[in-house]
This record gives C-alpha cells, sequence and structure tokens, in this order.
C-alpha cells in the first residue's frame, strides 16, 4: 500500500529560509532612511516582524482550510477582494494617493494592498473554473470565460495605475491556462493584444511612460534612470563576496526605497555574487517544489493551484530580478518574502500554507524495491 506523503519540508524550508533572511536584509537597507523620517532605526525591521508573524498564521490557516474549502470559498474570495479593487477607483472612497497611485486602502492602522490578495484569488478559482472545464479550455469557447475574468482583474489592477502588477497578474494567467491545455496560438494572440493594450496605458500614465522612454533611450541617471543607475552601482561595488553585511552604502539614501523593491540591490552589494546565488538558489528550490507538488497531484484542481501559486512566485521574481538589474523599465513589484511590505508577505505565506496541504495530499512514491523485499522478509 502507498503511504500518506508527508507535507515538502524542503518547501518549508525554502519559504521560511528566504523569511528570516529576508528581516535582516530589511533591517541594513532601512535603517538610514528610517532615521532620516524621524523614526527609531528598526522601525521598518519591526513593522515587517509583526507582518512576518501575521504571515505565518495565514500559512498555517491556509494549510488547515485546505484544497476542498478553499475551492468552494474562492468564488468568494475573489468577488470581496475584486470589491476592494473597485473601491480603489471610487474617489470618494480610495482615499489619499501614494505618488500619484491608489494601491492602498486604510483600515484599523493597517494598509492593505487588495492586488496582492486578488492574485492568490485569482489563482484559486481560475484553477476551479479551469478544472471543470478540462479538454474545452483549448478552445476559443472554453477559454473565453476564465480570460474575460483575468482581463477584468489585471484591468482593474492597471487603473490604479499599477501596471507592473498587472502585468504579473497577466503573465500568471496566461502561464496557468497554458498548463491547463490551451492552444499556444491562442495565448499568443492574447498577450500581442494586451501587450498593445497595455503600451497604449502606459501612455496615459506620464511616469510610466518617462520610465519606458529611460529604458529603451539609455538610462537617464539624473532623472528617471537615477533608481536603476544606483541599483547597478550597488550590484557591481558588491563583487565576489560582498562589503559585508550592513556595510553597504547605497542604503544612505543614495538608492530610493532600498527595503523594497530593490532590496536585491542591497543583497548584492553586502553579500555579493556568492549571496546573490544563494539567494537565487533558495527561490529555485522554492519553485521547482511547488512544481514537483503539482506534478503529483491527484487532482486536476490541486495540480493547477500548485501550478499557479510556482508561476504568480516566478513570475515576480524575475521580474523583480529583470528591473534590479536593468533589464526591464522599472515596475514596483516586491521580491516575495524578502521586500518590505505586509501584503505580500502576507499572501505568500498563505501560498506556501496552501502549497504545504497540497503536499501532504500528494499522491505518495512507490517505496523502493530494496524497501518491498525487506518489509516481506520480516
Amino acid at each position: 500500500m502507498n503511504r500518506r506523503a508527508r507535507l515538502d519540508g524542503l518547501l518549508l524550508l525554502a519559504a521560511l529560509s528566504l523569511v528570516a533572511f529576508g528581516l535582516p536584509m530589511v533591517f541594513s537597507a532601512s535603517a538610514v532612511l528610517a532615521a532620516n523620517q524621524g523614526h527609531e532605526s528598526t522601525f521598518f525591521f519591526r513593522r515587517q516582524c509583526v507582518r512576518g508573524a501575521i504571515g505565518l498564521l495565514a500559512m498555517v490557516a491556509a494549510y488547515k482550510l485546505g484544497p476542498e474549502r478553499l475551492r468552494r470559498f474562492a468564488p468568494a474570495i475573489l468577488i470581496g477582494v475584486g470589491g476592494l479593487l473597485v473601491v480603489l477607483l471610487i474617489p470618494w472612497l480610495r482615499g489619499n494617493s501614494v505618488r500619484g497611485t491608489f494601491r492602498w486602502i486604510q483600515a484599523f492602522g493597517l494598509n492593505l494592498q487588495p492586488a496582492e490578495p486578488a492574485k492568490l484569488a485569482l489563482v484559486l478559482h481560475l484553477s476551479r473554473i479551469l478544472a471543470r472545464r478540462g479538454a474545452a479550455i483549448a478552445t476559443w469557447h472554453g477559454l473565453s470565460a476564465p480570460l474575460v475574468l483575468l482581463l477584468a482583474v489585471a484591468g482593474l489592477v492597471a487603473l490604479q495605475p499599477n501596471l507592473g502588477t498587472a502585468m504579473a497578474i497577466g503573465l500568471t494567467g496566461l502561464g496557468l491556462f497554458f498548463a491547463a491545455g490551451a492552444r499556444i496560438w491562442h495565448l499568443g494572440s492574447v498577450a500581442l493584444a494586451c501587450a498593445m493594450a497595455g503600451l497604449f496605458r502606459v501612455q496615459q500614465v506620464p511616469y510610466e511612460a518617462e520610465r519606458l522612454r529611460s529604458f529603451l533611450n539609455g538610462a537617464d541617471t539624473q532623472g528617471s534612470g537615477y533608481q536603476l543607475h544606483q541599483s547597478l552601482i550597488a550590484l557591481g561595488s558588491g563583487g565576489l563576496f560582498g562589503q559585508g553585511l550592513g556595510e553597504g552604502m547605497q542604503k544612505f539614501l543614495f538608492l530610493p526605497d532600498p527595503h523594497t523593491d530593490f532590496i536585491f540591490a542591497i543583497v548584492g552589494e553586502e553579500g555579493g555574487f556568492a549571496l546573490a546565488v544563494l539567494v537565487l538558489g533558495a527561490y529555485a528550490l522554492l519553485i521547482g517544489r511547488a512544481l514537483s507538488i503539482a506534478a503529483a497531484q491527484p487532482s486536476r484542481f490541486g495540480a493547477l493551484t500548485a501550478s499557479g501559486v510556482a508561476l504568480m512566485l516566478a513570475v515576480h521574481v524575475l521580474l523583480n530580478l529583470a528591473v534590479v538589474t536593468g533589464l526591464a523599465p522599472t515596475t514596483g513589484l516586491p521580491l516575495p518574502f524578502m521586500s518590505y511590505g505586509g501584503s505580500s508577505l502576507v499572501v505568500n505565506l498563505a501560498a506556501v500554507g496552501i502549497l504545504l496541504r497540497l503536499s501532504a495530499e500528494r499522491i505518495p512514491s512507490p517505496r523502493p524495491l530494496a524497501e518491498e523485499v525487506t518489509a516481506g522478509v520480516a
């Protein structure tokens, strides 16, 4: 008889290692900024610790819920989060802007970025729909309803405006459609149309248009390309083994907001190429284990959910690294588990909880032949 599989310890180790390492990196990257803003040097670090604790509770809660309850609750969760996205478009409800965008809802002294839970809620609901549609997803008729849902959520996020997260949502959704059996040329047509719509939308957002022009024409190191320029300086000055944890210079108000989207630049500066490779290895392990869990699922919903979470994390890691290294225009996407930010950290840890529960319910591998023979002799 096949034994019940245990939860994936390597997956848990990779996720917790990234969170644990991210905390001192947030402190190192933010201490000077906090003092400059009139706070204690540990201000951002302490807040991130609290959010990490909340994230661990969310991970446990997601594990306890299990895939069947998540499948049933997915539509209600998405409707609730979608309602929050709509609130951000209503002038008298959305509150004050942050750098010209409306991405956060303030309640009970906390800031919630609805786009973050929307990503995970969309993965769950799309997995639910795609699991039911089966092979029909290979036709335009079968693809149409989930595609409209994907475009609706990505569109609401793009209107904040938050084009980077909208792009990440779109790429995750298209990847999930491919995993479910959609045809390449269908997805290619959709991707091309979305890219054209995205370019049009960029032209309507002045700071996004300036970022794109700066990227295409060569970074304006004193203007829109200043942050990228400082990021490359940080990475280049790190060398092989870095300047030492806490010893970097870019956090001394040279690199704007080093504790958020550009925290990997501080990792490279203080830990060098060697530490950067270790961090990337942890991400590769986490995403690889998620894909392994997907491949061993007994249900189509479980397989698609695990695949969707793996895609969500992979897209964010790749886009963030592309921005930090100058391979893509600045998008404002956090690095999962490490960047300062409560909504992202809590949602990603909840996603890990889902993966852990799915790993405990996957089809166990048969015992090796030698073990079977030993058991038979006994």
